[in-house]
């Protein structure tokens, strides 16, 4: 009766898990003061349209979006945090004024750029997905305008 319950249980976790597996919902708020350097290395700037993330790659585009006015803006994940418990973002006062709040709000955050693992293109010579590679003659970058051979996959 155990193993059935910690089964279900564990099978209901992980489908909440995979199904909002790039989609966050809390609290965002402002934050920053333009001029200070953000965990990216870049200067904030309070006009820009970026965010802090806790785990978000940095250059990430996320989609946040109000869940009480339903404003949305696009913003991209240049700093860390949120360091308070129960946010997920903060963002720029600019992002903060898109969305129709200042202070604190209510969003759903929501990942928009592929993770490198999953970054798989349409290559042109095979027609299947494949992962972009230097060893390509057709993903490595090109050297001096010299033609370059390549390589062409039979089907």
């Amino acid at each position: 009766m155990i193993t059935r319950l910690t089964v279900a249980t564990l099978s209901i976790v992980a489908m909440l898990f995979s199904s909002a597996a790039n989609s966050q919902t809390g609290i965002a708020s402002t934050y920053g003061t333009s001029g200070e350097k953000t965990a990216s290395g870049e200067s904030l700037s309070s006009s820009a349209l970026t965010a802090a993330h806790r785990s978000l790659p940095f250059g990430t585009r996320a989609l946040v979006i109000n869940k009480t006015n339903g404003r949305s803006v696009v913003v991209r994940i240049n700093d860390r945090g949120p360091y308070v418990r129960g946010r997920v973002i903060d963002v720029t006062i600019a992002a903060a004024r898109a969305l129709g709040f200042s202070g604190l709000a209510h969003v759903q955050v929501t990942s928009l750029t592929k993770s490198s693992a999953d970054a798989t293109t349409r290559h042109h010579a095979a027609k299947q997905p494949i992962t972009k590679t230097a060893d390509c003659a057709d993903c490595a970058p090109k050297r001096d305008n010299v033609l370059q051979p390549r390589a062409f996959a039979s089907e």
